[in-house]
């Protein structure tokens, strides 16, 4: 049900936002995850507004142009990276591990951007998660982050960078 409400607020979103001319912002600044453990990884699913993710990665690595339908672009080499350093689980030990990029596509008539990423499930403790996800508070103050584990919304902003997943 709770997924159902999250698709339709970003149809929503979608829908007003084609009134409105592509020069203009988007006042909704969030991205939607969903974290799952299955068999020996952990795969994490992310809708991104193309819009902002785009100017953001141009702008942070330099790129004039900025394309993620070529595997082993640039952009997705710096999308990469940018989730190495904004999104990762730190274990018990206080290891860092990050997600790699596995599947990305548009979605939402190309204006979403859907990134899958996943870690192998040894190197993280279902039962002691805890889940850094940064993403875009670098350049939106207000930015939330809403990532849904084990049928529960957790949400990260600025002053909560860092939250325990319960298992």
């Amino acid at each position: 049900m709770h997924k159902f409400k999250i698709h339709i607020l970003f149809t929503l979103f979608i829908f007003c936002c084609g009134f409105t001319t592509i020069s203009e912002e988007h006042p909704l600044k969030m991205t939607f995850s969903k974290l799952e453990l299955h068999n020996n990884e952990a795969i994490l699913t992310t809708r991104f507004f193309l819009d902002d993710l785009s100017d953001l990665i141009s702008k942070n690595y330099r790129l004039k142009e900025v394309d993620f339908t070529k595997g082993n672009s640039p952009a997705v080499k710096a999308l990469q990276d940018y989730i190495n350093h904004a999104v990762y689980v730190t274990t018990a030990n206080s290891t860092i591990s990050t997600f790699t990029i596995t599947n990305i596509k548009p979605v939402e008539n190309n204006q979403v951007l859907q990134v899958t990423s996943s870690i192998p499930q040894q190197n993280i403790n279902p039962k002691d998660l805890k889940l850094t996800n940064s993403l875009f508070f670098g350049i939106f103050p207000n930015q939330v982050n809403v990532v849904k584990y084990n049928g529960k919304d957790y949400r990260f902003n600025i002053r909560q960078k860092q939250l325990l997943l319960k298992n």
